[in-house]
Parts: structure tokens; sequence; C-alpha cells
């Protein structure tokens, strides 16, 4: 017997038709916290392609191109097809979304599915739906809950259990990078760029480098001036990054509440992140950030002018740097 087999699919990435990409990525940028990698000019000013990040998830674009059937919803005279968001905050990624321009469909409230969920359509005719989730359960339950509703829950043959995740009150890291203490700094420096390919965004002097390994300003810093060697090669503090400036001052109220004395918070120097410092019970060093500088492929970082440290959240906000959005939607 002859068989065929299929490639698995490792992905599916949305790729959207608008009728104007370079206003499209302005608001996917301003909306949704999109990070725009790369994008293709054609000799008549059109895009032809477009990547863009928002978070974990990739999205594909292009301007229209009626000549070869690539059409927008505005020609087509609608969208057949949804794009599905998670976010951390349903209410404040629907506010920032509103105020970016997009139009309100659905408002924000709890669903039978365990998800907090808001329905939008964007500028340029896509609807969107912003999904926090909120509670955890299995497919039966699931189904009992839909009971005496016009949907019924059926088990396909791939049925798993719902995400097992807690989603209570808590810190939701969504990055990591680590700070590591050297006796000579530029040893350090010279090991994570000659031997593990690092790239160095600022130092000071011989005592302090901030380093990259991607977009980050830095996802690792190299400090000087440690006595007798590293008994346990043990690190100087982990930093976990939030995905909202929403989400860092609620970690702060969160820390608080559950009596964590907070050692420094507000703006750093280089990498411009906003910050909550604090110990565990074993008083290892913990950070949480938001708002790390990306590095684009030109290699450019902020210049030490247009750093804005500040020791405390508030006057962090008040005070942002250029490009820095702090505007608070929600608390």
């Amino acid at each position: 017997m002859t068989s065929t087999t299929t490639s698995t699919a490792t992905a599916i990435t949305p790729y959207l038709t608008v009728h104007d990409a370079a206003a499209a990525i302005a608001f996917y940028t301003e909306a949704f916290g999109a990070i725009e990698e790369f994008r293709v000019l054609g000799d008549d000013g059109r895009v032809g392609h477009a990547e863009l990040r928002v978070g974990a998830a990739r999205i594909e674009l292009s301007d229209e191109y009626p000549e070869i059937d690539v059409r927008s919803p505005r020609d087509l005279g609608g969208s057949t097809f949804a794009l599905s968001l998670t976010v951390n905050d349903c209410d404040a990624a629907f506010a920032r979304a509103l105020d970016a321009g997009a139009t309100e469909v659905r408002r924000p409230a709890d669903q039978p599915h365990g998800n907090r969920m808001a329905v939008l359509r964007d500028p340029f005719g896509h609807r969107w739906n912003l999904l926090q989730p909120i509670e955890q359960f299995d497919l039966d339950a699931y189904a009992a809950r839909s009971e005496g509703t016009e949907f019924e829950v059926v088990s396909g043959p791939g049925a798993s259990a719902l995400a097992s995740r807690d989603y209570g009150a808590r810190v939701s890291p969504d990055g990591l990078w680590a700070i590591v203490n050297y006796e000579d700094a530029l040893a350090g420096i010279r090991f994570a760029v000659d031997v593990l390919g690092f790239r160095i965004s600022d130092r000071f002097g011989e005592v302090l480098a901030w380093a990259r390994c991607n977009a980050d300003h830095h996802c690792l810093a190299l400090v000087g001036g440690m006595q007798d060697g590293a008994s346990a090669k043990e690190l100087h503090h982990l930093a976990f990054e939030v995905a909202t400036l929403e989400e860092l001052v609620r970690s702060r109220e969160h820390l608080r509440r559950h009596g964590v004395k907070v050692d420094y918070e507000g703006r750093r120097r280089a990498g411009c992140q906003m910050a909550v410092e604090f110990r565990d019970p074993d008083n290892h060093f913990l950070e949480l950030f938001w708002g790390l500088d990306q590095v684009g492929s030109d290699g450019r970082v902020r210049p030490p002018e247009e750093w804005r440290e500040e020791a405390t959240l508030e006057a962090a906000i008040a005070h942002a740097p250029p490009g820095q959005d702090t505007t608070l939607h929600s608390k």
C-alpha cells in the first residue's frame, strides 16, 4: 500500500492585508505594543511585506495588491476571521486599543470558557478578541457550565484538559535576565562577547557592562569587584519581565500586601527599564521590570542624556524618557 506523509506544522502566523500598511503598523504598535521587525517597500511605495511581534506572537501584513487578488476587508466588505490575543489585563488592553482608534464590538466580560473577553475592530477592518485567562477547569467542567445555553461543548479526538495554570492574583513573568558578579569585569566581558556571542550595549568604565543577545537592551549584566571568586557560582540577582506597566504597579502592591520589603523602585539608567527590587526569604535579590529599551538592527542605543533615573514608580511614570509611554490605562 502506498502511504503519504505530510510535514508537521509548528506554527500558524496570521497574514493580514490592510488598505494602509504603514498606518496599520503604527496602530498595532500603539494599541497592542507590537514591535516591528522589518518591512519590504515596493517601488510604488506600498508595503509588500512586514513582520511584527506582539509578545511571543507574530503577525505578518502587507498593503493591498488587487492586481494579484490580495484584498483588504475594506475592499471585500468585511473580514471572515478574528484574531485572538491573550493579555494580562483585558480591560486595560481594551481601553488602550480604543484610545488608539479601534471600534468597540463587545465590552470586557467574564465568559464560560474561563476568560475575560472583549471584542473590537481595528481601523483596517480586522476583528480582535482580547482574552484574559481568569479560571482553570477541564473540558468536562466547561461542558457542564454550558448546559442550558444555546451552545454544547463536544469533545474531539484530541481533547485534553484546558490550561492547568493558576490564574489567581500573582506576578506573571514574561522574560528573564541575569546579573553576574566577577572579580575581573573585563575578563567577564571578553568571555561574554568572544565566547558566548553577546554584544555590549552600554558599560560603565571597567566595573559594569550590559550585554544583549536579542533586541532587548540587555539580558545580562556583568559586575566587577567580587572578592575571592564565586564559591557556588552565585548570581547577583534574577530579573523577571512583566508585560505591562500596570502589572508592574500591581506587583509592587502585591508584594507590599504580603509583607515583602521593597529595596528599590523606579527607573534605572542604561536600558531605562522601570523596576521593583526586593529579596526572597533566603535573601536572594529579585527584580521585576518593564519597559526595557529595544535595540534595532542598526545597533543604536539610547544616549545617556536621555536616561531618566527615578527613585519611585510614580516619579518614573511622571518623567518618562523619549519614546517610553508611561500612560496608566488601569491599576
